[in-house]
């Protein structure tokens, strides 16, 4: 699916196929596809229903985001903040991305996974990561600047070699490893959006992390997807609904 997002044609019957082979994949979708923000509750009953209300790119969106959260769990097993703030970053994205013509599909998958190289840091090297954490705290900076200080590399560079690896499109490579690099900012309209989101979710503390900074946001990069804070506050007035219905797909069914 992931590979797909680079292609122009639409095949929704290919991607019924692909998802029905998933039982829980499956149930997910349909929770999402029922929820309080399509206003369909009870009444969508298939993978066709939920294409038909959601649209093939929209569903799309949301199967990555379910296989990933269930491919890569959490602390514990559990989705938890992680996978909460990457759907809140790809949900922001979208919205900023699609005003401003980019590829939906690559937005939110974009936001989505923007910080996965933070939970593989995490998983891998439970105990640094605790170290980085504190020193993060003590010198009251940025996430990556106290990961390269304590680890010598940090999670924007671990997670594109990890994408490299998996053969991610381009763009999700360039703005999950670019998204903090102030020359990638500049020339790849992915890495500024997901600057952006990424700011923005962190301002609107949608997963409260303690003494989290929120970045200084590039002004090139801001403009480009913001016009002034009245657009943002519109492009946003249901953000918190939009979160809350795909976060179901972080359940269990």
């Amino acid at each position: 699916m992931l590979q797909s997002l680079d292609g122009a044609d639409a095949d929704s019957e290919q991607l019924e196929r692909l998802i029905a082979t998933d039982q829980i994949l499956t149930a997910r979708l349909l929770r999402v596809a029922n929820s309080s923000f399509y206003g369909m509750q009870g009444r969508i009953h298939s993978i066709r229903d939920a294409l038909v209300l959601i649209g093939y790119r929209g569903l799309r969106s949301l199967a990555i985001a379910a296989s990933l959260s269930s491919a890569l769990p959490g602390e514990g097993g559990q989705p938890g903040g992680f996978w909460r703030q990457g759907l809140a970053a790809g949900v922001v994205a979208q919205v900023l991305g699609r005003a401003a013509h980019l590829n939906p599909d690559v937005c939110f998958a974009a936001g989505l996974m923007h910080g996965l190289g933070r939970l593989l840091l995490a998983r891998a090297f439970p105990a640094q990561c605790a170290v980085v954490e504190d020193w993060r705290r003590e010198h009251d900076c940025m996430q990556h600047e106290a990961e390269r200080a304590v680890l010598g590399l940090d999670h924007l560079e671990v997670g594109q070699l990890l994408a490299e690896r998996w053969r991610f499109p381009a763009a999700l490579v360039s703005a999950i490893g670019g998204h903090q690099d102030p020359v990638r900012i500049a020339q790849d309209p992915y890495a500024a959006l997901v600057h952006v989101a990424d700011a923005v979710v962190i301002a609107l503390d949608v997963v409260p992390e303690r003494d989290a900074m929120v970045p200084c946001i590039d002004e090139g990069a801001w403009r480009r997807f913001v016009a002034s804070p009245e657009v943002l506050l519109h492009l946003l007035h249901d953000i918190d609904e939009q979160i809350e219905s795909a976060a179901g797909l972080l359940q269990a069914p």
